[in-house]
């Protein structure tokens, strides 16, 4: 067990469990693995759907995002909104996809919401560490699936992550984390994922993307779902509806003033400032 100390501060970690883990590839597999899962937050499910189940996905994408039907989030690096074409949503009700969820939440389990996450020639760059469950709304134990429409990894910009590290919990901030704290040694895991197979994380996971270097298409469908006991859960996947606590908004709902709404206003101020910049010279 390695620790250190910065200042008052402490940050400590199974280290030599976690090289274990990650040089004996436990959180990988062609079977689920739930108890890796909850214990260190990720698992790499091989050949989760079928590839030509996916295919009319892929094309669906790929067409959608050619004809502008589609367009990346002008805020956020790599996010494609998709919630107006509902086809995608229909993965979430394959057999498979319920069999994976029960493995994860027991008794009832519904979807958040669902996107794609894309690199390519157009939009490249890193993402920097951060966890996603200070972006959620609802509890902390919320799961993403990422579902890997075209073959990835660290040359085309494949996600990066830090097994264990949604034991730390919620960070109690949106931002870039400060990987330095973490102990010496703190191993990554940087999957290489097929056509088909699925990265699961748990949405505390610290995690981050590399630039793209090859530029090639690092396409990942996104389901975060959560347990339907949840506040914040919407479309059941299975189980049923019994809560007597239920918050089904945005943030912009749920907020008069937000980080991330100053942010937003703040990206729009200096967008017209760069169009006036511009319109001057």
């Amino acid at each position: 067990m390695k620790f250190i100390k910065k200042g008052s501060g402490i940050v400590k970690a199974p280290i030599q469990e976690l090289k274990n883990l990650v040089k004996e590839e436990l959180y990988d597999g062609n079977s689920f693995n739930a108890d890796i899962f909850n214990e260190y937050g990720i698992f790499v499910l091989r050949e989760f759907l079928n590839v030509e189940y996916l295919k009319e996905f892929i094309d669906l994408y790929f067409n959608s995002i050619d004809e502008g039907v589609i367009v990346k989030d002008a805020y956020h690096k790599t996010q494609v909104k998709i919630d107006m074409i509902p086809e995608f949503n229909e993965i979430a009700h394959s057999d498979e996809f319920i069999k994976l969820s029960k493995m994860i939440y027991q008794t009832s389990a519904a979807v958040d919401f669902y996107r794609i996450v894309k690199k390519d020639s157009n939009n490249y760059a890193a993402v920097f560490p951060h966890q996603d469950s200070c972006y959620s709304i609802g509890n902390f134990n919320s799961t993403s699936i990422f579902i890997a429409l075209t073959n990835s990894g660290p040359d085309n910009g494949g996600l990066k992550l830090y097994p264990g590290t949604k034991n730390f919990g919620h960070t109690g901030d949106a931002g870039t984390l400060n990987l330095e704290i973490l102990p010496e040694g703190y191993p990554s895991i940087s999957p290489y994922l097929q056509v088909g197979d699925a990265l699961i994380m748990n949405s505390g996971t610290w995690h981050e993307s590399p630039e793209s270097q090859t530029k090639e298409p690092r396409v990942y469908l996104e389901f975060q779902i959560r347990d339907g006991k949840d506040p914040a859960a919407r479309d059941y996947i299975f189980g049923s509806d019994s809560r007597r606590w239920v918050i089904n908004m945005t943030v912009d709902e749920i907020y008069l003033d937000s980080r991330e709404q100053r942010l937003v206003r703040l990206y729009k101020h200096n967008a017209e400032l760069l169009k006036k910049i511009n319109t001057f010279e």
